[in-house]
């Protein structure tokens, strides 16, 4: 998900780099079908973070990776934590040292990662071009998409374990991946909370999905994407997680519409009932890229929705620089295969492709 807004000043005035890249290492230009993978050595959680970049051919590293999805967070110098990439000190953001630093715990090797912080030169506004127009297949291709939502620290007094084993029995599976029966599932979907005469809108356990749910990662452009292309998910927060396969969506997005129009569900008043829908959009986002793929027998798209469609659709999700609303969400678009990604357009003359590129798909009823 690169976040182009720290970059803003840059494409204006490309002689003023932004600080958070200037202890970075200098990057080698990429090759066609090239990308940059960190390889983070394993250690203890207050151990330095050790890694390294590989350069590797996209096709080569199918499912030998894993791909990170999270949100920048604040990008201000105070706020930056440090890593060792290649004997550099570099400088990265919180969230990124955050989420660094926990997956290599579980880690007894190298582990290799693509994050688009480091694994894009983000002051190449070529390269930034030419990576964003790879990410479906980067994503797609990686082992896990493994998504980032913070710390336990930053959930506060949150009982993440218990919201994630809530979420777990909302998906219909046990930690074990077997199925979970659908009386047990009803049973465990109203220890989120939603039993009337067991609900209190004080409760901290009550609204820790909610709580997660509210998320600056379901708020923004690119994270959907990259969740919705994964053949593989894990949520982490901290140390806790919930993860699912590609061929579970449709299970648990049916689970996720049965729960809402359940009347318990309903019967919890609107101020207090907590918005599954961030959730459901990926789920749904994802079942559509599997039925696209004619993936799991399903056969469920209707009518098509071009790139247009796509970005009106998504057009309340935050994006740093504006030309990342329609950037981000092409592989999600049925028709966005033609349309050039290119960084060093305006942002008056990108909407500008897109109209031209949605007259041109629709030139016949236009």
């Amino acid at each position: 998900m690169p976040e182009t807004r720290i970059c803003n000043n840059f494409f204006s005035n490309p002689s003023r780099k932004p600080k958070i890249f200037d202890s970075y290492p200098h990057y080698e230009p990429l090759r066609t079908g090239q990308i940059r993978l960190i390889r983070v050595q394993p250690g203890a959680k207050d151990c330095p973070i050790q890694c390294s970049l590989l350069v590797c051919n996209l096709e080569d590293a199918r499912n030998e990776y894993d791909a990170l999805s999270y949100v920048w967070g604040s990008t201000k110098t105070r706020n930056l934590e440090t890593v060792d990439i290649d004997g550099v000190r570099v400088r990265v953001t919180t969230s990124l040292f955050r989420a660094l630093q926990q997956l290599r715990t579980r880690q007894v090797a190298p582990y290799d990662i693509w994050a688009d912080a480091i694994s894009i030169n983000q002051c190449s506004v070529e390269e930034k071009s030419v990576q964003v127009l790879a990410m479906p297949e980067i994503y797609s291709y990686a082992r896990t998409v493994q998504i980032w939502l913070g710390s336990v620290s930053f959930w506060h007094s949150f009982s993440t374990a218990e919201e994630i084993a809530d979420l777990n029995i909302l998906m219909g599976v046990k930690d074990n991946g077997e199925e979970i029966a659908i009386s047990k599932w009803i049973e465990g979907n109203l220890r989120f909370g939603f039993q009337p005469d067991r609900f209190d809108p004080s409760s901290d356990d009550t609204h820790t999905v909610g709580h997660l749910l509210r998320s600056s990662w379901f708020k923004r452009s690119w994270t959907i994407q990259e969740a919705a292309l994964a053949q593989s998910v894990t949520i982490n927060v901290g140390s806790s997680t919930l993860s699912w396969m590609e061929k579970d969506t449709f299970r648990f997005l049916k689970r996720l519409k049965y729960l809402e129009v359940h009347p318990r569900w309903r019967d919890v008043p609107d101020e207090t009932r907590v918005d599954l829908t961030p959730l459901r959009e990926v789920l749904e986002l994802t079942v559509r890229r599997l039925s696209r793929q004619g993936k799991y027998g399903l056969n469920l798209l209707g009518d098509k929705e071009d790139l247009l469609d796509t970005v009106h659709r998504m057009r309340d999700r935050e994006a740093g620089d504006p030309r990342d609303r329609i950037y981000s969400v092409m592989a999600l678009a049925d028709d966005a295969r033609g349309f050039p990604v290119d960084y060093s357009l305006s942002v008056k003359e990108t909407y500008e492709k897109l109209y031209e590129y949605t007259r041109e798909q629709h030139l016949a009823r236009w």
